[in-house]
């Protein structure tokens, strides 16, 4: 059985102009506005957020786009092309110490600090929160003394990890890092790029003259870059859908399907991990459409058990995780209770 579908909330009409509107469902975010109309994802929210065709500008000094505070979870998926520019001393999207933000999916999104503020990250004086990108063509650029991705002018930088997508951040100045911390603060936090499939742009300088190229592994960022650019060599397949048989108080689910933008080659059931139930063969119906075996279910009947994919070489399979309802009806069982020397049976013989 499919996850239910995510409402869209369309920022123009949907939303109260003019004014700070707090998200706390998983929705899929569209339309454009150029006033003070804004996002905050508060404290406490673990949530599932689709950019699709998003466009929030204009919001004002010491406004953010779209801010998650520190508490929060955001597990964020592009599609198409979208864009955030905050105000004057605020990060682009906003990701506070303390917030996580994963990224993933094959769209685009351009992240625009306001002057102090970071591309991705903190604000003026903001450190930088926990940033994953697994994929999507990002493009992050600080602004006066703000980071590319990280700290604000004065924060720190945060804890940034990169698997797949292209990625190119911009410092606001040559003072800041392009990810890492802001300008007059040297903690630059952890900044950690997987794999040897990358070919890359760096400079210390925050443009491109100058810049050096190369290709392959790419795990040193130092502080000193103001302008980076990676680019995942691999081909970018997404999955798309994930489900399950079965049915409630019927039939217990034994199988799940998985379903891909295109073929995953090299993918096996090595590659795939089910939290809260055994997996089994893996078998492929077409070149993009498989089937897996799944039995000893540990959650409730209705709940969901997590996948996750760890992709094979040469492609990167994004998001590298989904969630799928299953149902688990234990039968009934015989039971023998002894009562005053006699035998009580309950349930069916």
């Amino acid at each position: 059985m499919p996850a239910q579908a995510k409402p869209t909330i369309n920022v123009g009409t949907d939303l109260i102009p003019n004014d700070l509107n707090d998200i706390t469902e998983d929705v899929i975010l569209t339309g454009t506005v150029a006033d003070e109309t804004r996002i905050r994802i508060p404290a406490g929210n673990t949530l599932n957020i689709t950019f699709s065709n998003l466009s929030i500008t204009d919001v004002g000094n010491f406004n953010a786009a779209f801010e998650i505070q520190s508490g929060a979870t955001v597990h964020l998926t592009l599609e198409d092309n979208n864009t955030l520019i905050s105000g004057e001393g605020r990060g682009g999207l906003e990701v506070l110490t303390g917030a996580f933000l994963f990224i993933e999916g094959e769209g685009e999104l351009t992240a625009t600090g306001g002057d102090y503020g970071s591309g991705i990250g903190g604000g003026n004086t903001g450190s930088g929160g926990t940033i994953t990108i697994y994929g999507g063509t990002i493009w992050a650029a600080g602004s006066g003394g703000g980071s590319g991705i990280g700290g604000g002018i004065n924060g720190s930088g945060g804890t940034t990890t990169i698997y797949g997508g292209e990625i190119i951040a911009k410092a606001g100045n040559n003072n800041a890092a392009a990810i890492g911390a802001g300008q007059d603060n040297s903690t630059h936090g952890s900044t950690t790029v997987h794999g040897t499939h990358w070919t890359w742009t760096h400079n210390t300088g925050n443009s491109t003259a100058g810049a050096t190229t190369g290709n392959g592994e790419f795990t040193n960022i130092p502080a000193s870059y103001r302008y980076i650019q990676l680019v995942d060599t691999r081909e970018q397949i997404t999955w798309t859908e994930l489900t399950a048989n079965g049915e409630s108080k019927t039939t217990n689910t034994t199988e799940l399907t998985l379903t891909f933008s295109a073929e995953p080659t090299g993918l096996t059931a090595d590659n795939i991990k089910v939290m809260n139930a055994t997996k089994g063969a893996l078998t492929a119906l077409t070149s993009t459409t498989y089937t897996l075996a799944i039995s000893d279910i540990k959650v409730s009947n209705g709940k969901n058990v997590t996948v996750r994919i760890t992709s094979p070489a040469d492609i990167n399979i994004t998001p590298p995780s989904r969630k799928v309802q299953v149902w688990n009806t234990a039968p009934p069982r015989k039971v023998n209770i002894n009562v005053s020397g006699g035998s009580l049976i309950i349930g069916k013989p």
